[in-house]
């Protein structure tokens, strides 16, 4: 494996959903993910679109809004460590929200291809994964 930045292993340390996983997990997932700058205002990503990555917040104010039949509504605001559009990857379905930033937002991002790598090779990822997926089922009221 090539040399990954010990800084974004020491970040994905921290994230809550990510706590189970190994140095060597973290350090797999590290050495898949991009990082991406988006401005205030920005769409990272769409309802209704293809869902082609997942993505863990790193800094910056972010919402997730969904158009529904009787208006805009907010779902959530993101903190740090929070990840999105996991949803579509998992289901195959399109993306079911947007998110837009509300300031510069950093965020780390993993090809389709790259996090469907880390569900079949670290079991502790897809039970994160899942645990997030059901406290975010949870807080919607479902």
């Amino acid at each position: 494996m090539s040399s990954v930045d010990p800084e974004i292993v020491y970040f994905l340390r921290r994230v809550r959903w990510l706590r189970g996983l190994s140095f060597e997990e973290l350090s797999m997932m590290a050495a898949l993910l991009r990082l991406e700058r988006h401005p205030e205002g920005a769409t990272i990503i769409r309802q209704g679109e293809e869902g082609k990555r997942v993505y863990v917040r790193q800094e910056g104010e972010a919402r997730v809004e969904l158009v529904a039949h009787d208006g805009l509504r907010v779902l959530s605001r993101l903190t740090a460590g929070d990840n999105f559009g996991e949803s579509a990857l998992v289901s195959g379905q399109p993306r079911g929200a947007s998110v837009i930033t509300e300031t510069e937002c950093v965020v780390y991002a993993m090809a389709r291809d790259d996090f469907e790598l880390m569900l079949r090779r670290s079991s502790s990822f897809a039970q994160g994964l899942l645990k997030s997926l059901g406290s975010w089922v949870c807080r919607q009221g479902a």
